[in-house]
This record gives structure tokens, C-alpha cells and sequence, in this order.
């Protein structure tokens, strides 16, 4: 999957938060044993090397807790990828399948029809 990506011919669009968050789950997993340092290395390699566009805006902070909200979410970072995702006209991608299915169940007050399970592909 890594190389898919960072064969992307354009620019990917990440939350301000995107370094910092991507940099944790890797040290987190590294410290739990659930990856290897080295793995991790090559992640960090991969990720340093994507075209990526960091944004910060207060609009995309305040409509990422209206989500969050909205969702009922505990925290706002996957509503913050939403809010840039709808801001953009774009494709969220998530890996996170509890949030996937409360932005897309509309009776829990999701209907983001824009928000992607990764899990989906994976299994297809």
C-alpha cells in the first residue's frame, strides 16, 4: 500500500495534525511491540517522501468539532480529515471502521457520503 501512494501524482491534503498524529501511532506501536523499529523507519521514510499539503484553517478547526459533535465523537481527528475532506470536495480515506460507520449512518447523524473505508478495499 505505501508504494501506491507515494506513486500519487498529485499532492495529498492533510490536516495540521497529520505529522505529529502519523509520527505517534508509529512510535505507539514501536513501544507496544507491535512493529519493528525498522518497520517503522520505513514507514517514516515513505511518509517523509509524500507530496503532502499540510492545512491549517480556523473554518476547518470549527467545522471539525460541529462533526465531531454531530458524530458524537470523543475526539475531533478523524471529524478534522472530514471537515478538510468537505472543504475540499474530496475523498476521505479512513482506517478507522467505528467512524466510518458513524459518518455514514445517518440515523446516528452521519451521512458523510464522501468518508471511505480503507477495511473495504482491503477485503474486496
Amino acid at each position: 500500500m505505501p508504494c501506491g501512494v507515494a506513486r500519487a501524482k498529485r499532492a495529498a491534503h492533510r490536516a495540521a495534525s497529520f505529522e505529529s498524529e502519523t509520527d505517534s501511532i508509529l512510535r505507539r506501536r514501536v513501544h507496544l511491540g507491535t512493529l519493528t523499529p525498522e518497520a517503522a523507519a520505513d514507514a517514516l521514510q515513505v511518509l517523509d517522501a509524500l507530496q503532502v499539503e499540510i492545512i491549517y484553517d480556523s473554518g476547518t478547526r470549527a467545522l471539525a468539532r460541529a462533526i465531531g459533535e454531530r458524530l458524537n465523537q470523543v475526539r475531533v481527528y478523524d471529524a478534522t480529515y472530514a471537515a478538510l475532506a468537505q472543504q475540499r470536495d474530496c475523498v476521505m480515506w479512513t482506517a478507522d471502521e467505528r467512524f466510518y460507520n458513524s459518518a455514514t449512518n445517518e440515523g446516528a447523524g452521519g451521512a458523510l457520503p464522501f468518508v471511505r473505508f480503507i477495511g473495504a478495499q482491503i477485503k474486496a
